[in-house]
């Protein structure tokens, strides 16, 4: 780079020149200094003089500038190099490998850190930002670097420059002027926008003629951290540069800055541009909002007042009217105009830029324009203009769903380079960006992804089976509608056969979204290119470049067009609204008005469109699911549309619980057990292979939800390992402590104990010896020079006290003894989460939801990653990346998840849940916090410390459980118990003390004044206060759990006394362990105070016939079970009143005693056909024929809220004069199994 750099004024300050009276501090360029009285008085006698540029210009170029040139030697050069290497985002990385040479390209965590840093920023930073990217571009020796230190220079605030890093500037001279600075693509944050909603990064390309680059041998770390992408297809590192590198630069960059010194050859320019620019603008579709385009001659030698004048566009004027007289003498440009129907450049421009403005900056010291304030101010206004193209380019982004924020631009970041990385010739499909972005889970957005699979390219390949697929799950979804509160029952009989109560107007609404949603997004132009009979590839939301054939070329100007004869949303209702209608005159011949038919009946047509959805190959075909099949790694449920996919199938696909009870096969073990067996796969029909039939237990309909929460604490987790075994050798039925409970939140290691008891199903005796294993391999290999760590580590803060790699092999040694899987999909009953905290926010990872919204991170992830993402406490470990975040232990935020696990069950189960335990277990107290560690001072930024300080200080979570106590519903709270051991020594120990385990792991064995539970009303799960240990009495309640009742009738003919009959049924049958020991342990029952005996002998399953009846149905109803004790414990949902009991209970999906379900036959064939025969009539635009069915679900997983869809006339139960409601008299009203 030849820049002059002056040195400011040196010598002392001399008299004004004209009065010599007053000091001259006013420099002319005359070469005289002049008071201020005198100088003005110079120039109206010398208006061609100016003041020479105040010393502040100086300051300001000597810092952009003088970075190498002020330190001396190879040492000082390199010690540069070295601390801009954390600016490295992305790059190339060749090795040789195997006789050949492997490239990769290597994502760092340079963005995440930015992103993180700026959510941090300032006390009112927002927490959700859209960060906004500005690349620079252009050849070796354009002057980027200087560019970039320049903006950050005027951005940053008073004498804060040296706070934001910035580039090293080009040599001067020597050899290194000739080799480009930058490697690879460096990020920095523009100061200004900094910790706002809107943060710039700017991105500096290394130069586009690829040569080797000086910092290279000085930044050899950074190809160390983040993710890898090999590259498929051979390429030498300028190719990458002039290829790869362009591509995502394009993809993802608000504004384009390209950086040129020639000003000779304008023409030439463009066409360098314009070719840099095709290589992004053609090899992406469907982009609906282009980049901004700023052209910056950088110290070109020719200079032009009206340039650096006010009137801002007067160099873009000129640049166009240039190069537009050369639009037929260049050969490129006109053959470029001809290609695509263009007649200026503007329009050429216009292709792949939403805007073209050039900017001229002036040669410093060259000419009368090189003065360092002309500098100054030009590089002032190109500030101000990147701020005003991103501010534009964001809104238009924000109204095309491509504005991603903080967390989804890493997704879709990774999305882009892997397409990049694998060499494909196909263009990078923006349609995928905005599917991928994270939209919020909606009724339709679940249809509206429904959709795609159904039309794919076509919009009319599989209409029919996709319209009568829908059209049945709607009809399922409202047979089973849960109407809770109040029911006037002759109304919903007559109603619920209506089409506008089937389709109603919520559900309508949904359809209408997602075909509007599909119609926009996903349906492409009808343009077909006369010349070479190419069609269009883009939608309509996508159309901004025009029309563009598959592979990304331009074809031709133009708007998005329609297809003839394409399907309208107002005929694709119609059409689910005619089929609906015609199941209804079907099912009204066959069964008239009974619901126990009618679900018969949709079952079996759900099960035929699905069949036809296969058959179209719009539904995967039977077999194992392949790696990128989207129905395995779909967050919804293809069974029925309307929930969420949360249980794994051994052929990968996945389903809601829904469609587990609704397919099962009708068997003993079903009926009296909750364990239920599905044969085959809803979703693409195989049931051969691996693991089917498929078999899993689920929590029965009126039991209550079992839910543990695991406290966090490093080592001391043997604390809570210890008293959990101790409880589960109390049970004493050999069955893991995991199988007791529902849903189980961890904390750091409480949530590495939860991924092993509830996910792999190990026992925590099992556990025990390899928790003390993890913990001495984790904590094994502690850093001598904490304290002088490489700078590309302090950059990253990772300044971890011991080797992280240890605890990483420990955790998967650990869970690959049994299996390393994925976090994601339900394998048994239990639902498993574990906390993060990413920034300052706790997050969730869970079994039971994809993830990838809201407090959830995506589940794709194997088991031992989650311990590390849960697990990796600042200082003692560094941060696991995961999803685009940098995920630290989840205790910073919440060292006791008993309040987030209360919040999860009631999302799962609904807001109304009995439960049946809450079971919090810390990880020891004493009476003094641990000490703070002699290294808390390498935490850093300040945010993370601030968390970093309390989170040792109330690791042992008793703070958390005095506030849950006092704000929890005194139910809920009458149902929770706390374990927590008390140390013997008077200071807890610390995180990782490893020396104290031992003595930890005693104290828990030996622990008995545990925290008596609080139980003051008829709803306490004891009746009676038990003479036993804690521990005793929590293991009789949950052994109490493994009994439920199953309710067979409700009656209230008399108009006085409720009636309820049932049986008390155990989820443990002949064939499963501990059965036999659990009948042994029972004593007797006792309903209502009347005492029963059970005679079940243990080669039977378990039923117990009772009855009991009360005049309100807002009284108490306890069903106990006694172990032989003074005490009785609640069996599992006891005790409930009636009124709940009749909310809960699905009477029309209800099993009769000889395990047959009321509402579904064993087999298709027992269901009543037709008596005329054939299939419902359907309108011929809309369908044909072909699927399942869902009775009820979770309210919690269900979308849709069906209960506000009932507007019939409605009066309070107890108001009702109800007759009888048996299983075998149910056609007139339902309850919905909402188990």
């Amino acid at each position: 780079m030849d820049f002059g750099t002056p040195d400011p004024p040196s010598q002392p300050v001399r008299e004004c020149g004209k009065c010599e009276e007053l000091p001259g501090v006013i420099p002319c360029d005359c070469g005289e200094h002049f008071c201020e009285g005198c100088h003005r008085k110079h120039l109206l006698r010398n208006p061609t003089h100016r003041q020479n540029p105040h010393e502040k210009y100086y300051s300001f170029w000597s810092s952009v500038t003088d970075v190498l040139s002020v330190v001396n030697g190879e040492d000082n050069h390199s010690d540069t190099f070295k601390k801009d290497e954390t600016a490295k985002w992305f790059g190339l990385v060749t090795k040789a490998r195997y006789g050949g040479r492997v490239s990769v390209i290597v994502e760092t965590p340079r963005l995440a850190k930015l992103v993180e840093n700026s959510v941090h920023a300032y006390e009112n930073s927002p927490g959700l930002q859209f960060p906004s990217i500005t690349s620079f571009v252009g050849f070796t020796g354009a002057g980027k670097s200087v560019l970039i230190r320049s903006l950050i220079y005027h951005s940053a605030k008073d004498g804060a420059f040296g706070s934001f890093e910035s580039p090293v500037p080009g040599a001067k001279s020597g050899e290194g002027v000739l080799l480009s600075t930058t490697g690879e693509v460096n990020l920095y944050a523009e100061p200004s926008t900094f910790g706002t909603k809107s943060p710039i990064f700017f991105a500096d390309c290394e130069g586009i003629m690829g040569s080797e680059p000086l910092a290279a041998k000085h930044q050899k770390d950074w190809a160390k951290f983040g993710r890898k992408y090999r590259v498929q297809v051979p390429m030498d590192r300028r190719t990458v540069v002039k290829k790869i590198y362009p591509r995502f630069l394009y993809i993802f960059s608000d504004v384009v800055c390209y950086v040129t010194r020639d000003h000779r050859s304008w023409a030439d320019t463009a066409v360098r541009l314009l070719e840099w620019s095709s290589i992004g603008a053609q090899t992406t579709i469907n982009q609906d909002t282009l980049p901004a385009l700023i052209i910056i001659l950088n110290a070109p030698i020719v200079e032009n007042t009206a340039w650096v004048s006010d009137d801002l566009d007067a160099v873009t004027r000129d640049f166009f009217r240039v190069i537009e007289n050369e639009l037929e003498a260049n050969d490129g440009l006109r053959a470029l105009a001809s290609k695509y129907g263009d007649t200026s450049m503007l329009e050429l421009f216009k292709r792949s830029y939403s805007s073209v403005y050039v900017h001229y900056i002036p040669l410093q010291g060259n000419g009368k324009l090189g003065d360092v304030d002309i500098v100054y101010k030009q590089t002032e206004r190109l500030l101000s203009r990147i701020k005003s193209d991103t501010a534009r380019v964001q809104n238009n982004r924000a109204g095309s769903l491509t504005r991603f924020d903080n967390k989804q631009l890493s997704t879709i970041t990774d999305l882009a380079f892997k397409h990049l990385a694998a060499g494909s010739a196909e263009p990078f499909d923006f349609g995928q960006c905005r599917q991928h972005g994270g939209v919020p889970e909606t009724l339709d957005s679940h249809f509206g992804e429904y959709l795609r699979h159904c039309f794919k390219s076509n919009i009319r390949l599989g209409l029919g089976a996709c319209v009568s697929t829908l059209g049945s799950a709607i009809f399922i979804n409202t047979l089973a509608a849960k109407v809770e509160g109040k029911y006037w029952i002759n109304t919903l009989r007559r109603t619920i056969f209506v089409p506008s109560v089937i389709f109603n107007s919520r559900v309508r609404e949904a359809c209408q979204k997602a075909m509007d949603s599909f119609r926009d997004e996903n349906s492409i132009c009808a343009y077909i290119d006369p010349e070479s009979g190419t069609r269009c590839i883009n939608t309509k939301v996508g159309h901004a470049k025009g029309h563009q054939s598959k592979t990304g070329a331009f074809m031709r100007s133009g708007g998005y067009i329609e297809e003839e004869g394409s399907i309208t949303t107002a005929l694709f209702l119609s059409s689910i609204e005619g089929y609906i209608g015609s199941l209804i005159q079907k099912f009204t011949a066959i069964g008239h008005s009974n619901l126990k038919i009618w679900r018969q009946l949709a079952a079996k047509e759900h099960r035929k469109n699905i069949e036809r959805l296969r058959l179209e190959n719009v539904y995967p075909k039977a077999g194992r699911a392949e790696t990128d099949d989207p129905f395995s790694t779909t967050t919804i449920c293809y069974g029925c549309f309307f929930r969420h996919s949360e249980y794994l199938l051994p052929c990968g696909h996945t389903i809601c619980e829904t469609c587990i009870r609704a397919n099962s096969t009708v068997d003993a073990a079903m009926k009296y057990t909750g364990k239920h067996t599905l044969e085959g796969c809803v979703v693409c029909g195989t049931s051969i292979g691996p693991g089917w039939p498929y078999e899993v237990r689920l929590r029965p309909q009126l039991s209550g939800p079992r839910i543990l929460s695991l406290d966090g604490g490093g080592v001391r987790g043997i604390v809570q390992l210890t008293t959990l075994q101790r409880l589960e050798s109390l049970i004493g039925l050999g069955l893991p402590i995991g199988f007791f409970f529902d849903l189980i939140v961890g904390t750091s290691t409480g949530g590495f104990i939860a991924l092993a008891l509830g996910i792999q199903g190990r026992s925590a005796n099992s556990l025990v010896d390899e928790f003390k294993a993890v913990c001495h391999t984790g904590f094994s290999g502690r850093r001598q020079n904490t304290g002088q760590i490489s700078s590309f580590f302090s950059w990253m803060s990772l300044k971890s006290a011991y080797f992280t790699q240890n605890l990483q092999e420990a955790f998967q040694a650990h869970f690959q003894k049994i299996g390393d899987s994925k976090v994601f999909g339900l394998r048994n009953h239990c639902r498993v989460g574990v906390t993060t905290t990413v920034m300052s926010e706790a997050k969730l990872i869970c079994n039971y939801k994809r993830g990838g919204i809201g407090k959830y991170l995506t589940s794709d992830l194997i088991l031992s990653d989650a311990a590390r993402c849960t697990s990796a406490a600042p200082l003692y470990f560094d941060p696991k990346m995961h999803d685009g975040n940098f995920c630290r232990d989840g205790g910073l935020k919440e060292s006791n998840p008993v309040h987030l696990a209360i919040t999860e069950s009631k999302g799962i189960w609904g807001p109304r849940s009995n439960y049946d335990m809450v079971l919090s277990v810390g990880s020891g107290l004493g009476s003094k916090p641990q000490p703070d560690s002699p290294y808390n001072y390498l935490v850093k930024p300040q945010w993370l410390w601030k968390l970093f300080c309390p989170f040792l200080d109330k690791m042992n979570g008793e703070e958390e459980w005095i506030k849950y106590r006092e704000s929890g519903a005194d139910r809920i709270v009458e149902r929770s118990s706390r374990l927590n051991v008390f140390f013997s020594e008077e200071v807890e120990p610390s995180f990782d003390d490893l020396a104290k385990m031992k003595k930890m792991e005693a104290d828990a064995k030996s622990y008995t004044s545990f925290e008596d539970p609080i139980l003051k009303s008829p709803f306490s799960p004891i009746s009676s206060r038990s003479e036993l240990s804690v521990l005793e009495t929590l293991a009789d309640r949950l052994r109490a759990t493994l009994f439920f009742l199953e309710v067979k009738s409700i009656d209230k003919s008399d108009g006085f006394i409720i009636i309820v009959k049932g049986i008390i049924r155990c989820r443990l049958g002949p064939d499963d362990a501990g059965f036999s020991n659990l009948l042994g342990m029972v004593s007797s029952f006792r309903v209502s105070q009347e005492v029963i005996k059970p005679n079940t002998p243990p080669s039977e399953y378990f039923g117990l016939e009772i009855e009991f009846s009360h005049e309100s149905i807002d009284e108490a109803i306890r069903i106990d079970v006694n172990f032989g004790k003074r005490h009785w414990v609640a069996i599992s949902g006891s005790p409930m009143t009636i009124k709940e009991i009749m909310e809960q209970w699905d009477s029309v999906g209800a099993l009769d005693d000889d395990g047959n379900s009321e509402n579904r036959p064993t087999s298709d064939s027992d269901i009543p056909e037709n008596s005329i025969g054939g299939d419902p009539p359907v309108p011929t635009s809309t369908i044909s024929d072909s699927g399942f069915l869902p009775t009820a679900g979770p309210s919690g997983n269900d979308l849709f809220d069906r209960r506000s869809e009932t507007n019939y006339d409605q009066e309070s139960i107890d108001d009702i004069d109800m007759r009888t409601l048996r299983t075998d008299d149910a056609s007139d009203f339902s309850f919905d199994a909402s188990y």
